[in-house]
């Protein structure tokens, strides 16, 4: 099959602490995949959102 051209829209979410607040913030990645069918582009989209999710400590010792 020939590859096709998609496009996956990720949103990361940035917390601190184990706070769910009103305010958060947000990020909007647009990515331009290729892939063989839609289902193939999904799992493509999943894993770079998986490799989103990042833990580290901020100055004040919170985990973001």
């Amino acid at each position: 099959m020939k590859d096709e051209w998609y496009v996956a829209t990720i949103l990361v979410r940035c917390r601190v602490g184990d706070k769910d607040e009103e305010s958060w913030t947000c990020e909007e990645q647009i990515h331009v995949l290729r892939a063989t069918d839609p289902e193939k582009a999904l799992d493509k989209a999943l894993a770079l959102g998986k490799e989103q999710d990042q833990w580290y400590k901020n100055m004040y010792e919170e985990t973001v």
